[in-house]
């Protein structure tokens, strides 16, 4: 790590240790934003879960969704597993936004607005590798999800999170030892998604890959290059 990358990383590891346990835990508004589901983030989550493959389960299942964000995209989620109980789980939850509102607020009011359409739903601001069976819903089956989840330090520290977050590998194994029954992930690039392939190797995980092409999510998600989705099924 150069002298640059290394102020970064301690610049980050600062001010994240601050939103985190101070500013961030403080609500300076009162109540929930106005829940607002993403048209366009909703149809692409809808079309990397088709991709996947994944089962729809009933109301017997659970589906953790970590590093969910401000949730813009639960609906997606809802509609996939039309009984499970949903989790989303954000580690910077401790975020603003212009309104003062947090990441986590916004996520909160995506998981009530799902809550009064009768879906179990809720949102944490918590770091996932610190929860436990307790936290997560009680189901027979449960996905693990991670959208997008940071594989390598240099986009960890430009979005202002220390680079430790960046072991994929630990967060696949922390989804076994949850009692994950299948785990699907989804990464951007060729670049990341050899990263992701070493991590589930490590984590002696074989996962089924599948491949997005920019032109088969044009105009709902904003990236150029293909999405690779990986997905472990209930061999866990």
């Amino acid at each position: 790590m150069n002298a640059f990358a290394l102020a970064e990383e301690m610049l980050n590891r600062a001010s994240f240790a601050l939103r985190d346990r101070y500013w961030g835990r403080w609500k300076l508004r009162p109540g929930l934003p106005d829940c607002e589901f993403s048209e366009g983030e909703t149809g692409f989550y809808r079309m990397v879960l088709r991709s996947a493959g994944v089962e729809q389960r009933g109301a017997s299942a659970a589906c953790v969704d970590i590093g969910c964000r401000n949730w813009s995209y639960a609906q997606a989620l809802a509609e996939y597993f039309p009984e499970a109980k949903l989790l989303g789980v954000e580690l910077d939850g401790g975020r603003r936004y212009w309104n003062f509102h947090r990441r986590i607020d916004c996520a909160l009011a995506a998981a009530e607005c799902l809550a009064k359409n009768g879906r179990g739903a809720r949102a944490l601001h918590a770091d996932f590798l610190n929860l436990t069976f307790e936290d997560v819903p009680s189901a027979a089956f449960a996905v693990f999800c991670f959208f997008f989840p940071f594989v390598s330090e240099r986009p960890c520290r430009k979005w202002g999170i220390p680079s430790r977050y960046s072991d994929f590998r630990m967060q696949l194994a922390h989804a076994k030892k949850l009692g994950a029954s299948e785990i699907l992930s989804c990464h951007q690039g060729e670049w990341e998604a050899e990263i992701a392939r070493e991590a589930y190797q490590r984590a002696d995980l074989h996962p089924r890959e599948s491949v997005l092409a920019p032109d088969d999510f044009k105009n709902l998600w904003p990236s150029r290059y293909p999405v690779h989705i990986f997905r472990v099924q209930s061999s866990l």
